[in-house]
């Protein structure tokens, strides 16, 4: 797959793909607005905090007849826990920039977010009941950034920022985690899709034994057959795109996940699950099946001629399914 040339805009004023930016960038492509298919449309901006100790998320979508938000919090090694979702029918109070790295806000009851641009750094402020998170996150020149078409009316643009560093605070009532000693992601979604989808996705990040850090995004089903794939690793500061499509092979017996490349050894991983939660969506005719998955990876990837190995490595795997 080759890097585009043409990363300005995803689509036409008719809603049509721009098929001169089908492909990938390292950087975000400059214009994500959507003025047709409202119904069709999806954008989501989701957040997400990772460490040994624990994995926090939020994230704002939106599927064009309704509004979601939703938020995680769970302690790798301990009991603590906190899910919590909100789902809103023909409800437009949240905002969401159509632009990557830009503004998002919604206010409602014992709820708030808000987060804005100041030059190189997303600043966060997160409120909902007894979560509470105030961050500002510095963002990286490169993060992996594809345009995924089905067709000339169906496509999908996905911009993910990688192991970016963060200054700020978690609150989980008394309980208070230091988000300098996580790596952030950051996962962005703005395209119009089919009524049926369904994807797997894996992401993960550490400092490997020669003080580099690693951070890798894996994704499947969703891209199949479309000749392009999301699938990327990033070592430091860097992007590097992989090469082979994947698939997650899910072991019904031990509950393993094995995700591997299809036609080569580039990726072959064992994901081992510890912790799980679904959430599932059921608002007239929207529904889905939201499966979040937080385990260990063992396994290697191969980037040209390094070997980037994973020893009990903290990720987080998701299952979606949906009906929108």
């Amino acid at each position: 797959m080759d890097q585009v040339k043409d990363s300005r805009a995803i689509c036409n004023n008719k809603g049509f793909v721009n098929g001169y930016a089908v492909g990938w960038n390292n950087i975000p492509f400059k214009d994500c607005t959507i003025n047709t298919s409202f119904f069709k449309k999806k954008s989501w901006n989701h957040y997400m905090w990772m460490n040994n100790e624990f994995i926090f998320n939020f994230a704002i979508v939106d599927v064009g007849y309704a509004a979601i938000i939703y938020s995680d919090f769970y302690e790798i090694n301990g009991k603590k826990r906190a899910n919590k979702i909100c789902r809103y029918l023909f409800n437009k109070s949240i905002m969401i920039d159509d632009r990557i790295n830009s503004y998002a806000y919604y206010k409602g009851k014992h709820k708030f977010i808000n987060v804005i641009r100041n030059s190189n750094n997303l600043n966060i402020d997160f409120k909902w009941d007894n979560i509470d998170i105030t961050a500002s996150i510095y963002l990286d020149y490169e993060s992996l950034n594809v345009l995924i078409p089905w067709d000339y009316n169906y496509f999908h643009y996905t911009s993910k920022h990688m192991n970016l560093k963060t200054h700020g605070i978690l609150r989980i009532g008394s309980n208070m985690y230091d988000l300098n000693k996580s790596t952030c992601f950051i996962d962005y979604g703005r395209g119009i899709w089919k009524r049926t989808c369904e994807w797997d996705w894996l992401i993960s990040g550490f400092v490997d034994d020669n003080n580099d850090y690693i951070s890798v995004n894996l994704g499947a089903k969703y891209t199949d057959g479309t000749g392009l794939n999301e699938n990327s690793i990033k070592i430091n500061d860097r992007i590097y795109k992989l090469k082979s499509d994947v698939k997650f092979y899910y072991n019904k017996e031990n509950q393993v996940i094995n995700i591997k490349s299809l036609k080569s050894d580039e990726v072959n991983l064992e994901f081992k699950p510890i912790l799980n939660h679904t959430k599932v969506n059921n608002i007239i005719i929207f529904k889905s099946k939201l499966k979040q998955i937080i385990g260990y990876i063992n396994g290697h990837i191969k980037h040209k001629n390094k070997k980037v190995d994973f020893k009990n490595t903290i990720g987080w795997c998701e299952n979606h399914f949906a009906k929108w």
